[in-house]
């Protein structure tokens, strides 16, 4: 929000914050960077398009519980070791 203020440009908000948003999951490799990176697009079109923040952060929030919670508890990814 602070670049498209600062340029006047709403596009320009909208690719940065993007750009940015993939860049702090660099970790996760070139695809993970790509793939959030498009993500990012989603979400920030959320924002714009509600001007309400909080619906891309409920959407952020919803992306992490599939890919944490939920998906490792349908799989039996989280079964506990045994010692």
């Amino acid at each position: 929000m602070l670049v498209a203020l600062a340029s006047g440009s709403a596009l320009a908000g909208f690719v940065v914050s993007s750009l940015m948003f993939a860049a702090a999951h660099r970790y996760q490799g070139i695809a993970g960077v790509v793939a959030t990176g498009l993500t990012g697009l989603v979400f920030v079109a959320f924002y714009f398009a509600s001007g309400a923040l909080w619906l891309a952060i409920a959407a952020h929030i919803i992306v992490d519980l599939n890919s944490l919670v939920i998906r490792p508890a349908v799989t039996g990814a989280w079964r506990p070791r045994r010692i």
